[in-house]
């Protein structure tokens, strides 16, 4: 399971407007644009500050349909600060095939953003399939359950005005994993069912959105080096090295177009769970993954009169265990469109509903800024 801070941030304030006792012409103020009489929190996401109620829903097809709760509690800046405000989130998340976790998290950010921060901890018990070749080069989906406690922290430091950042991470899992399909012995090493991977890592990326929200230009990459050791407290030694670049382009006033590339290498005495997988939009986690993954994704983002757009996207990954196997491993693919209403003018954030087919099935995910959006 993956959790985007911001998302969750703009979902709760979205669906918690019927717990708010304010008087209507305050209401209004707060969440009526004043010129175009239109539903716009521009206004509350510039003065949130305290405890905000929280519920969420996941619709992500590895785990099912679901639901995520829970209270954030939203930092005041002061008035002449530049930059999001800090965001500390307690909760919990299930879904219909049993996974269920509780997840404490907090985002932050000091010195006009110059400084970036990120931690987490919690205890997840989720059920996935995992996906090895195991006979007659045959893939059989192996149901398991992956039970433990995550933590993880991340900092990073802009480099004087420019939009380059470096900085570090370190992540800690102490976990346990039991296969569920009877009859069939899992390709998984014994050793591998129950430690800790635990990594220490440098990173460094580049940021140039115009907006951390919905993007219309600029640049956003990142390049994650992980490794894991004994003396870092894991059980298994191995190295992960995941990159991505993330491209918007504005080709004329109503037309947004997005573009993102992203590889990820795994190598060493890694556990499979911690393999790169791909992971697209109508594509469930876990389904294509391997020793390295390489994908490639387009958006395409057209604005209608007033708050609307219409969306649509398609990507293309491979899942493989070296060059060579390049050409015998499956082609994964998605493709899909989506309705978005700016929902706040101010912050050029617009949210909305996709719906996305991949080789196996149709699904839909609720979408709250950008569905490329990462911390």
């Amino acid at each position: 399971m993956r959790i985007n801070t911001i998302k969750l941030f703009v979902i709760i304030i979205f669906l918690s407007l019927g717990f708010q006792k304010a008087h209507c012409q305050k209401m209004k103020e707060l969440f009526i644009d004043s010129v175009d009489n239109k539903l716009d929190i521009s206004i509350w996401l510039s003065k949130a500050h305290g405890f905000i109620p929280f519920m969420g829903v996941i619709t992500e097809p590895a785990v099912g349909y679901g639901g995520n709760f829970g209270t954030l509690f939203i930092h005041k800046k002061p008035d002449t600060y530049k930059g999001p405000p800090g965001v500390t989130y307690t909760g919990g998340f299930f879904t219909e095939n049993g996974s269920w976790g509780a997840v404490a998290a907090h985002v932050n950010n000091w010195r006009n953003d110059k400084i970036r921060y990120l931690g987490v901890f919690g205890y997840v018990d989720v059920n996935l399939t995992y996906y090895p070749i195991i006979a007659n080069e045959i893939t059989v989906p192996l149901g398991f359950s992956l039970s433990g406690v995550p933590f993880i922290q991340k900092m990073t430091f802009r480099l004087g005005e420019s939009n380059y950042f470096i900085g570090g991470k370190y992540s800690l899992f102490k976990n346990e994993t039991v296969f569920k399909r009877e009859g069939i012995i899992p390709p998984v090493k014994e050793r591998y069912l129950k430690g800790t991977v635990a990594g220490l890592g440098i990173v460094t990326g580049y940021d140039s959105r115009d907006n951390i929200f919905t993007p219309n230009t600029g640049i956003k990459t990142e390049i994650i080096l992980m490794h894991n050791d004994k003396y870092l407290g894991s059980d298994y030694k191995y190295s992960f090295l995941e990159t991505y670049g993330i491209y918007y382009h504005r080709l004329n006033p109503r037309l947004v177009s997005g573009y993102k590339l992203n590889y990820s290498l795994v190598w060493g005495d890694a556990p499979f769970y911690t393999e790169p997988f791909v992971n697209m939009r109508g594509v469930p986690a876990m389904r294509y993954q391997d020793k390295q993954i390489l994908q490639l994704e387009v958006e395409e983002r057209w604005h209608l009169k007033n708050r609307w757009s219409l969306v649509g996207f398609g990507g293309i990954a491979k899942a493989y265990p070296n060059i060579d196997d390049w050409h015998t491993t499956d082609t994964a693919w998605s493709a899909g469109g989506g309705i978005r209403y700016l929902l706040a003018k101010l912050f050029d954030m617009h949210a909305g509903l996709d719906i996305a087919r991949g080789p196996e099935e149709w699904t839909f995910y609720f979408v709250v800024g950008s569905s490329w959006s990462r911390q």
